[in-house]
């Protein structure tokens, strides 16, 4: 049901997706409510990073990972951006 961290992980390594990783960002749903606890984040991002760009987002949804391949290729969704922000 990708509730736990290990749910996440085991995905992670059935799909063979590198540059990934797991983040905590959203522990007890502090930035989004309607996003799952843990987030699959690009590895070189950081998790206040993510937390600063979710405030760009209608409803505090960054983008974050939902499935990728081993070549490389990853499905990732988000919010539309905030109506205030005018650099798309």
């Amino acid at each position: 049901m990708f509730r736990e961290a290990e749910d996440w992980e085991r995905e992670l390594l059935r799909t063979g997706c590198e540059g990934w990783r797991l983040s905590p960002a959203n522990q007890s749903f502090q930035m989004s409510s309607s996003l799952p606890q843990w987030l699959v984040i690009p590895i070189a991002l950081l998790d206040w990073q993510l937390g600063d760009a979710a405030r760009h987002f209608r409803g505090s949804r960054p983008p974050v990972w939902c499935w990728g391949t081993p070549d490389g290729a990853a499905l990732v969704r988000m919010a539309d951006i905030q109506p205030t922000i005018t650099d798309r």
